[in-house]
């Protein structure tokens, strides 16, 4: 390659909800012409309780044998229909990188920016040529509204973060933590989501502890702890004056962090129970449970959130909002 040559990789990606573009330093993410018709297809074909599920499969006659050309004008083999286990989504942008990292930056650098976008805009997304399973999210389900203005920041920040890795294996580690984390509404069930929450939230300590902060911690609630109390460091406390919801404004400090220390305690409690017991707070898995373990799964997403914005680098006071909330208004912003 010449000194003055620039290299470009391309890589369609689907289905991002964002209707324009974002340019940031190593390349861009550009919304493609067929973006309305992707959009309208997800739309058109998602439920109403804002997910896309799996489309119907069916098996058909061959109309000619020799080809394996089937025949679709006489209707689907008996007993052969069921939602297809991997589909693909409609492309909705491209990723250009500009003299991309590695000698493979589909299966790296273009595989973390759709996990890292997927995160960030609280959905799921792929490159368009490969599949993906389960249901996906199209409402956006973290608990906080992204200002798009600074998508370009956020995306450096990542991309500088996941190319500073020491090795391949941190990389990938990075790349799968996102991969996991989109993953937790593709399940249904409260307790399979809080399974995978809590893998996701295990993965972030062994980062942290082996990349970061180079600390071994014992005990799933001291790791909890650990992790929690190393966000607060990022800022000044400032939990009571950005919240607002009334209820947080009036806790004291020390009610909060007693309300945190029992809510770890409930988490390993769960935790414990589901992996050594097969049981679902107290209670067979798939049947009726409390309010606090049915949103357990929701709160360690959005501890996990916070975590692997920590761990990309972001700094701003996103990290103050509480955890332990319902509220989802706060919105992302670079941090001036």
């Amino acid at each position: 390659m010449k000194d003055n040559e620039v290299t470009f990789h391309r890589e369609k990606i689907g289905f991002i909800p964002l209707n324009g573009n974002i340019i940031f330093s190593k390349g861009e993410i550009l919304k493609l012409d067929t973006f309305e018709k992707a959009k309208k297809h997800m739309h058109e074909n998602s439920n109403v309780d804002g997910y896309y599920y799996p489309p119907v499969i069916a098996r058909y006659p061959l109309r000619d044998p020799a080809y394996q050309e089937p025949d679709f004008t006489s209707g689907p083999v008996a007993r052969t229909k069921k939602p297809a286990h991997l589909f693909k989504l409609p492309a909705s942008h491209e990723i250009v990188l500009h003299l991309p990292y590695s000698d493979d930056p589909r299966n790296n650098e273009c595989m973390f920016l759709v996990q890292f976008l997927a995160c960030i805009f609280g959905i799921r997304a792929h490159i368009s040529e490969w599949w993906i399973d389960g249901r996906v999210p199209q409402k956006n389900s973290n608990d906080y509204i992204i200002c798009e203005k600074d998508l370009a920041n956020l995306t450096d920040m990542a991309l500088d973060t996941w190319s500073k890795c020491e090795t391949p294996e941190q990389q990938l580690h990075l790349t799968n933590l996102l991969y996991m984390h989109n993953r937790v509404f593709a399940y249904e069930w409260d307790w399979e989501q809080f399974t995978i929450a809590y893998m996701v939230f295990d993965g972030c300590y062994r980062y942290l502890q082996r990349y970061m902060v180079r600390e071994k911690i014992s005990g799933h609630a001291n790791r909890l702890k650990f992790v929690l109390d190393e966000l607060d460091k990022t800022f000044e406390d400032k939990r009571i004056k950005t919240s607002e919801e009334d209820q947080i404004k009036t806790l004291k400090e020390e009610q909060i962090k007693t309300l945190k220390e029992e809510r770890i305690k409930y988490f390993v409690f769960l935790r414990n129970n589901l992996f050594h017991e097969t049981l679902w707070d107290s209670k067979q898995p798939g049947t009726s449970v409390s309010r606090n373990a049915f949103i357990a799964s929701r709160q360690m997403k959005k501890i996990c959130t916070r975590v692997l914005l920590y761990i990309l680098g972001y700094k701003g006071n996103y990290f103050a909002q509480p955890w332990w909330s319902a509220g989802s208004g706060y919105v992302l912003k670079w941090p001036e």
